[in-house]
């Protein structure tokens, strides 16, 4: 009973997320949900096909086998493709589709096949290719269905190392964008979902390697495949939890850009930069800006009749710091001297108040950057500063 609920826990836990984001999508329709959906979708189906492999579902597997070619080659565009949608603007999305071209293909060669071997014969040649190369004497069709299936994990080894290569970079340019221009970049970064992918392109990669290494005896490997089992499963629903909440990305990033009227553009030789870069700091100290959670770099610039990309660049050049590391570095200087000032009044001081009153938002961030700032955690700082 356990054995069979952990074996196919990944294709319940799929389940269960399609129909929670389902119900949520319907009354709230979102461009980045539609293709969450879509990728969830794909996982259940390969998921279930996981799950016929560790149950020995061995009939089912072989005819069948070219839908789960499809889907297998198709899981990797479509996490590509749902990461574009939160992180790029709309732009001929649907050139994408064409991504997907190669899972048709290799699922079509496949599927006809069919027609001059017939489903008995087809499915004895999928599992003769799949546990062994064949021989002169299995005949020709038998050694096109291995030529395919050997091609198909080829480019399926290409297709992880190419979509998470560039996944990646995407996702690193957008969490930059967002550090350029906003103070408090809690629940607008996505490192939850970058994370989550480099995790599955790695646990996809060890799939791969196992089959490659013996399908078969690595499903009759109770342990190997509970682990397995747990982490896909895990993956799964980190995968459909961080994009449900995701609640922020590009399209909000772009409306709210677009929100804040830009000031007229100016020529910036280098002296002007080191210029703004001075009056950038002087208005931050005086007015103590840094102290409001929602600051953004458009309130700077309109304070000092700038331009946004002018305020981002000269902190960028003159600081070698992004938007928020700027505004964070003032936040924790603010936030050691309201320590030090609560130990000399003989008070304890309270992370929650001070996080707030240094303009923090939430503990996660503040613990972070504190640790990066000061190289100790809150706590820790203040049990060093009471000696």
């Amino acid at each position: 009973m356990i054995s069979s609920i952990v074996q196919t826990s990944p294709f319940l836990v799929c389940i269960i997320c399609i129909f929670v984001i389902l119900l949520k999508y319907v009354k709230n329709k979102s461009y980045d949900k539609k293709y969450l959906l879509i990728l969830l979708f794909d996982m259940t189906i390969f998921s279930l096909y996981y799950c016929a492999f560790v149950s020995s579902e061995i009939s089912f597997i072989k005819k069948t086998y070219p839908i789960f070619i499809f889907s297998k080659l198709s899981i990797f565009p479509l996490y590509y493709i749902y990461i574009k949608s939160i992180t790029i603007p709309k732009k001929n999305k649907r050139m994408e589709i064409v991504s997907l071209l190669p899972a048709f293909i290799f699922s079509f060669l496949l599927l006809i096949l069919i027609i001059p071997t017939g489903i008995e014969e087809f499915s004895k040649f999928i599992y003769q290719a799949l546990t062994s190369r064949p021989s002169p004497q299995d005949g020709i069709w038998c050694h096109h269905i291995y030529y395919i299936i050997l091609f198909s994990n080829i480019y399926f080894t290409f297709q992880i190392i190419y979509t998470t290569y560039k996944g990646i970079i995407l996702l690193k340019k957008y969490n930059h964008e967002i550090d350029d221009y906003y103070s408090d970049t809690y629940s607008k970064t996505l490192f939850h979902i970058k994370y989550s992918f480099i995790l599955f392109s790695l646990l996809a990669l060890l799939l791969f390697m196992l089959n490659i290494f013996g399908m078969f005896n690595f499903y009759n490997n109770q342990i190997m495949v509970y682990i397995i089992s747990i982490l896909l499963s895990v993956l799964a629903f980190a995968i459909a939890y961080n994009g449900e909440s995701q609640e922020f990305n590009i399209i909000n990033f772009e409306k709210e850009k677009q929100e804040d009227s830009p000031n007229k553009d100016i020529f910036l030789s280098p002296q002007i930069f080191k210029d703004l870069s001075m009056k950038i700091d002087d208005i931050i100290k005086k007015e103590k800006l840094f102290l409001l959670p929602d600051l953004r770099v458009s309130d700077i610039a309109a304070r000092l009749n700038s331009n946004r990309t002018y305020i981002h660049q000269a902190i960028n050049k003159e600081r070698s710091l992004s938007f928020s590391e700027y505004i964070n570095h003032f936040r924790i200087e603010h936030a050691k001297q309201l320590i030090i000032d609560n130990l000399k009044n003989g008070k304890i001081p309270i992370v929650q108040d001070i996080l707030e009153e240094s303009g923090f938002t939430n503990m996660s961030s503040f613990y972070r950057v504190f640790k990066k700032e000061t190289g100790h955690t809150p706590h820790s700082w203040i049990k060093q500063n009471t000696k």
